[in-house]
């Protein structure tokens, strides 16, 4: 089973993240923001770099279609 999450799920977790950010910011802004297990566990999957914008970040999650497939 791969872990991943949608651009939806990942837009609501990090709504409030301020870029740079680094895996640690990303990661407690989703964890403050609720993010679901499958999100979590899609940015603990990142590399450790710093992002430079959400669409940096997108780039580096794997991503599944809005109907899970």
């Amino acid at each position: 089973m791969t872990i991943a999450t949608t651009r939806e799920r990942l837009r609501e977790s990090l709504n409030d993240l301020d870029y740079p950010a680094d895996k640690a910011e990303i990661l407690a802004c989703a964890e403050g923001n609720s993010a679901d297990v499958d999100t979590l566990g899609a940015l603990r999957a990142i590399p450790p770099d710093t992002y430079g914008s959400r669409e940096e970040l997108i780039s580096a999650v794997r991503l599944v279609d809005e109907e899970g497939s």
